[in-house]
């Protein structure tokens, strides 16, 4: 009796293996954007920008992210006679928490604060060529995740933005801005 249970012991000892754990994690990325604008001028069907990433999961659920976008806005042509563009370079910080699924898909939301400077070309405002720096910004966020592998996610994101005057498209408006 005692050697069936050393038997058992020993293979009760090498046959289990430890609980998965999370461990903390960064991650720097990539990306291109199309942004959209709404605002006294209407964008184009296709601008462009693109971003760069330095991530920081806390856990498994909650994760801080400093992000650098370059964004471009371009007016409609025949919407106004300036067709106004703007050039911005935003830096913020974003607060984003997961849902946990048992699946490679993580969706997840957030939201975050950004400085951002800008250039209006073209501005129906007297603001033509004039770049505005410190402007403030809040965002909200709303994406899924999916793990590819261990090493590497591709990401799908979509982000409200809300800048703090009425100044951006180049063309003052009655709403004013987040402020």
């Amino acid at each position: 009796m005692k050697a069936l249970l050393l038997l058992f012991a020993i293979i009760l000892l090498f046959s289990v293996s430890p609980a998965q754990t999370y461990k903390d994690g960064w991650a720097i990325g990539a990306s291109l954007s199309s942004p959209r604008m709404f605002g006294d001028v209407y964008s184009e069907a296709l601008d462009f920008g693109g971003n760069t990433v330095l991530q920081m999961d806390i856990d498994e659920v909650n994760t801080l992210r400093l992000r650098v976008d370059y964004l471009l806005f371009t007016s409609k042509k025949g919407m106004d006679a300036k067709n106004p563009s703007t050039d911005a370079i935003t830096v913020g910080i974003d607060y984003l928490i997961g849902l946990r699924i048992c699946s490679p898909v993580q969706i997840y939301g957030g939201f975050g604060g950004k400085l951002v400077s800008y250039t209006v070309k073209k501005a129906i405002a007297p603001l033509t060529n004039k770049t505005i720096t410190g402007e403030i910004a809040v965002s909200f966020y709303a994406g899924a995740k999916y793990a590819v592998s261990s090493e590497f996610d591709i990401n799908t994101e979509v982000s409200f933005n809300q800048l703090s005057t009425d100044r951006f498209d180049g063309k003052y408006g009655q709403s004013g801005g987040l402020f």
